[in-house]
């Protein structure tokens, strides 16, 4: 009678990726790693628009043109309240 012997590989399905590195996080389909880089882009954006909206809110505080154009401003402005809808 033959004996087989079994060898202990981990079967797990995120661990059978083609990529490595920054590639297998961006192509992964893992949950988990799904939801990190969800949360990553969430704080990124955020930190983003409230960078524009400080601005913004600097600018306001003089009459004058201190800190950015007019033509700045209203770029600002909307890309402030796009960032925020998304």
């Amino acid at each position: 009678m033959t004996t087989a012997t079994l060898t202990a590989e981990p079967d797990f399905y995120h661990e059978k990726t083609r990529f490595k590195g920054i590639f297998g996080w961006i192509f992964s389909t893992d949950h988990k790693r799904i939801g990190i880089l969800y949360l990553i882009a969430i704080i990124t954006f955020f930190l983003v628009g409230m960078t524009i909206g400080v601005l913004m809110r600097l600018e306001m505080l003089y009459p004058e043109n201190t800190i950015i154009t007019p033509q700045t401003y209203n770029t600002f402005f909307t890309l402030h309240g796009i960032i925020m809808i998304f």
